[in-house]
């Protein structure tokens, strides 16, 4: 089964819930937002009586430890949860062949989640048709779609608004989806349901945007200032900026920096004709070694945020910042 879009997502887990999900796409902002989708589908199914762990694939030999999680009972709850990402840009053979066999006698006392966003849809079909798997593949939305986006997202949250609202939030947060996700909930927190949105109710909001500087962070980074890069990350440190938020701005970007090495169009990569310039003096200067070493050191981070220790956290942010801007 292969699954095309948020929206058919939440049609399907209707009916179903399935053992094995794997997802691929280019928008952390959407993958991020279908595996919390995922886990909460499970949580319910399951009377939130679930044990999830978190797993990174760093080489082929690793897929058969994921394999043997999955395949790990629980003491604590019935069901588990594994929570897996790979983040080459292709399927390695022994990655392949294990998956396959997984397909073919799952656990079904596990749901396993494989995030593989740099993975194209050609190297799944093998897997993705077997009965016990979705594949769920996810691109950026073009301009249109993503304004139809803000329009049904101001909906959900009961709020109308006055002509040229949602035009605003596109064009503020720069087709950004997460700003513009961010912007909707301050929107929804700061007035009741049924308010009839203004411009000015939309510019004082989006003005908070702007504090925590994370378009020109990660811009400094892209264009070499490594001095303005870490005056910005500094200044989200004391403005309480969540690492996660920084990292992923910065996860994004070498996302981007890997495909544009590869030979992709920044037309294809929906970037904005703004901001080519400034991926164009990084990839002159970021070779992909570099920029794997930088996912590898993203990857590291995001561990050490999800352990949930506070110790050299920043330090470590600006570590990176310094590594990824320093060209």
């Amino acid at each position: 089964m292969i699954i095309k879009s948020p929206e058919a997502l939440d049609i399907h887990l209707k009916n179903n819930l399935l053992p094995v999900y794997f997802l691929t796409g280019n928008d952390p902002f959407l993958l991020n937002n279908c595996v919390d989708t995922l886990k909460k589908a499970c949580h319910n199914t399951h009377n939130n009586e679930v044990e999830e762990k978190r797993f990174h694939i760093n080489q082929a030999s690793e897929w058969a430890e994921l394999i043997a999680e999955a395949n790990t009972y629980s003491l604590l709850s019935e069901q588990r949860l594994i929570n897996a990402s790979w983040d080459k840009k292709t399927l390695d053979v022994k990655g392949k062949a294990v998956l396959k066999a997984y397909t073919e006698d799952v656990n079904p006392n596990c749901m396993l989640i494989l995030q593989a966003p740099l993975v194209p849809i050609r190297q799944w079909p093998d897997i993705s048709q077997h009965q016990h798997v979705a594949l769920i593949t996810l691109a950026s939305p073009n301009a249109s779609a993503l304004l139809r986006w803000i329009e049904n997202q101001l909906k959900q949250e009961k709020l109308t608004y006055t002509q040229g609202v949602p035009n605003l939030i596109q064009e503020y947060t720069q087709g950004n989806m997460r700003a513009a996700a961010q912007c909707i909930e301050r929107l929804a927190l700061v007035h009741k349901p049924g308010t009839n949105l203004d411009m000015d109710d939309v510019r004082e909001q989006l003005l908070d945007e702007r504090d925590y500087k994370l378009y020109e962070l990660s811009g400094a980074c892209l264009e070499g200032n490594t001095s303005k890069a870490l005056d910005l990350v500094r200044r989200a440190k004391n403005d309480q900026t969540e690492p996660t938020l920084i990292l992923w701005f910065i996860t994004q970007e070498l996302r981007l920096l890997e495909q544009l090495n590869l030979g992709v169009s920044p037309q294809a990569l929906n970037i904005r004709s703004f901001r080519v310039r400034q991926y164009q003096q990084a990839i002159n200067h970021l070779s992909q070694r570099h920029i794997h070493q930088l996912f590898r050191q993203s990857q590291a981070l995001d561990v050490h945020i999800k352990s949930g220790s506070s110790t050299q956290l920043w330090i470590l942010i600006e570590q990176l910042i310094i590594a990824m801007s320093n060209h």
